[in-house]
């Protein structure tokens, strides 16, 4: 289990959103670990242009999804899929907000300001360690606002 899921764990999380969700299999963690009434689910599955990215180009977005959505069917009624970029999506207040989108610099710094505030107790993401936008998001947010940032790998979080 991944160490902000521990996390979310033991702060009693039973609402959350990924950003990000591949193929579904951290979102699958977090359904079960956490025990989730809802969880939103936000991910494009579209082609895009990231440099830093460890998914080729020759992926097909569209089988993700359809691996993500057969992998989560048994826990369709908890899941709320937004087929979306992240800085449009809309979702309520979670107490957890995953983001494992974009690894470049911009993309999440903009997901760091946008969801920041609709976390209820934790927000984190993945790739911390080897990416470096990743790390630079998160650092300069982290000391801008004056947070506690967590680190283990291969997970970041912050609690509220």
């Amino acid at each position: 289990m991944r160490s902000s899921v521990k996390i979310a764990k033991q702060l009693g999380c039973k609402t959350a959103c990924e950003i990000g969700v591949y193929q579904g299999d951290h979102a699958l963690e977090m359904i079960r670990e956490l025990g989730l009434k809802k969880i939103y689910l936000i991910d494009p599955y579209e082609v895009f242009d990231e440099p830093s990215s460890a998914m080729g180009k020759s992926e097909t977005f569209p089988d993700n999804e359809g691996i993500a959505r057969d992998r989560l069917e048994k826990y369709k009624n908890q899941c709320v899929w937004i087929k979306s970029r992240s800085d449009v999506a809309i979702i309520p207040q979670v107490d957890f907000i995953y983001i494992d989108g974009s690894h470049e610099y911009e993309n999440v710094k903009a997901d760091l300001e946008r969801y920041y505030s609709l976390a209820k107790k934790i927000i984190g993401g993945h790739d911390y360690y080897w990416k470096p936008g990743v790390k630079k998001a998160v650092d300069e947010f982290c000391a801008s606002r004056n947070l506690k940032l967590n680190t283990r790998k291969p997970d970041w979080w912050i609690c509220k």
